[in-house]
């Protein structure tokens, strides 16, 4: 899962979060500054606390409903803003502290979206998203269709709604839970 932040943040550079009840709990519970460990810990693969020394295993083995779904809320918090307001005492030290290091941005923002739509092409968006977020190769066909939603609408804000879906969608995929 880890490599769902990695895969994002490197194709940028070169929505709604909807939840069910027992979700919407443990959001209020954890905060929502640590929602996206509660969904890494769902999904079994809670950050440097492997099962084993081997590690996590890959593939197939370790996707069914549940960390499919806590996948997916994963990708869609990528995507949505921080709430400032509903961060505790302690998480919102932790935003402080943060930006004194330099680290500002904590989801893709649209003006990171706004800029790689400005600065690429269509097909340079298509390739850049189908290489970086996809670990099997695809068909023309597949590409084609990703390129033509890119391009079927001529409103800018809605151009940058698509933008977004794109990549969610995509990092939503099941080709791309295989990664």
């Amino acid at each position: 899962p880890l490599n769902v932040f990695d895969n994002v943040d490197r194709a940028l550079e070169h929505g709604s979060l909807e939840i069910n009840e027992e979700e919407k709990s443990a959001l209020l519970e954890h905060g929502q500054a640590n929602y996206r460990e509660f969904l890494l810990q769902r999904m079994g693969q809670e950050p440097y606390r492997p099962p084993n020394v081997r590690g996590w295993v890959g593939g197939k083995l370790w996707i069914n409903s549940g960390t499919l779904n806590a996948r997916r809320q994963l990708v869609e918090t990528l995507f949505t803003p921080v709430n400032e307001d509903n961060l505790n005492a302690d998480e919102q030290v932790e935003l402080v502290a943060a930006r004194a290091q330099g680290i500002g941005t904590f989801t893709i923002t649209e003006e990171r979206l706004a800029k790689m739509q400005s600065d690429m092409t269509p097909d340079q968006i298509t390739a850049r998203f189908v290489d970086y977020f996809l670990p099997v190769k695809v068909d023309d066909a597949y590409r084609a269709g990703v390129r033509e939603f890119l391009t079927g609408e001529t409103n800018p804000a809605k151009q940058l709604v698509r933008l977004r879906n794109t990549a969610v969608t995509l990092l939503q995929s099941p080709e791309y839970q295989l990664c």
